[in-house]
């Protein structure tokens, strides 16, 4: 009898795992991460450093929820929810309606955008704040608003995980 064929079968089906968490860049899904507590569908959410700010993930997700990037200086709230590289950014993947103020962390100001994913249609948001001399921009999935919330937090180190 011939194993050549149930040996290739298993060595093809062996090739389709995916690739260890370490090789991703960022540690990808499943490298841990700060726990943020659940979003609005009441799914777990962590946030894993990612560059210069952190990759929000929530439940079985294997793509970040949301994204939350840190921006050093006293730039205006509103010129960087309206003109800045992450909003160019934005406008690339989503159609945001204005900014709308509202506060986050206790009655810090912030700016709240509602969006349509281009593609898909899918309700997205983004938040902009002013925390410690940083600017936080942030987008997420429309259920992980809130979660947004308490990745700045810890990221500006106004609350543990």
């Amino acid at each position: 009898m011939n194993r050549a064929p149930a040996f290739l079968l298993a060595a093809a089906l062996a090739a389709c795992t995916g690739p260890p968490p370490e090789a991703y860049v960022g540690g990808g899904r499943g490298a841990g991460g700060v726990g943020l507590g659940k979003n609005a569908a009441g799914e777990s959410c962590t946030q894993q450093a990612a560059g210069n700010g952190a990759d929000i993930f929530c439940g079985t997700w294997e793509q970040p929820s949301g994204h939350v990037a840190v921006m050093e200086g006293a730039i205006d709230l509103r010129a960087a929810a309206a003109s800045s590289p992450w909003r160019n950014a934005l406008d690339s993947r989503l159609d945001c309606g204005e900014p709308t103020p509202s506060s986050i962390l206790g009655g810090i100001p912030a700016l709240v955008l509602s969006c349509t994913r281009k593609v898909g249609g899918w309700p997205q948001a983004a938040l902009v704040a002013g925390v410690n001399g940083r600017i936080y921009l942030a987008d997420s999935i429309l259920p992980a608003l809130p979660v947004l919330e308490r990745s700045v937090a810890v990221l500006s180190g106004r609350s543990t995980a």
